[in-house]
């Protein structure tokens, strides 16, 4: 009986644990509050979609749109992907942001990172990869 009892125990400390942990990581994950799908249509042809999404994580705003569309010429299809996101403040302050071209064979990507030194803004294609700071941008 003594065994059976340091089992329950030990039971329900490890379920307390797991119960604590997925709170944590459920309070740690964004929360989605825009979340849509469109069609793309070229001719009157289905050519690809849009998805688009917004959420938030703590005090952040994430705004998320992937875009894919084919374009059929001939016994060819053309197929160029864009996807982008944007990192911001709830009081519209940019944080980050970045963007993918896969425009068939290659990929692109930029990433802007904003601070009070201006946006650094980096562009990479394969292997290469080049950086620039721009200086920020005074209203007025």
């Amino acid at each position: 009986m003594k065994y059976r009892s340091r089992y329950a125990v030990l039971g329900l400390c490890v379920f307390s644990l797991l119960l604590v942990f997925t709170q944590a990581h459920a309070a740690d994950e964004a929360t989605t509050t825009f979340d849509r799908w469109y069609v793309l249509k070229m001719s009157g042809e289905h050519a690809g979609y849009v998805h688009a999404t917004e959420r938030r994580k703590g005090d952040k705003i994430i705004t998320q749109t992937d875009t894919k569309i084919s374009i059929k010429r001939g016994p060819q299809t053309v197929t160029m992907q864009f996807d982008m996101w944007f990192v911001e403040t709830a009081d519209g302050q940019p944080v980050e942001a970045s963007s993918t071209l896969i425009p068939g064979a290659g990929k692109v990507v930029t990433h802007l990172i904003f601070n009070d030194d201006g946006v650094e803004m980096t562009t990479g294609q394969g292997d290469a990869a080049h950086t620039t700071t721009r200086p920020p941008r005074r209203n007025g």
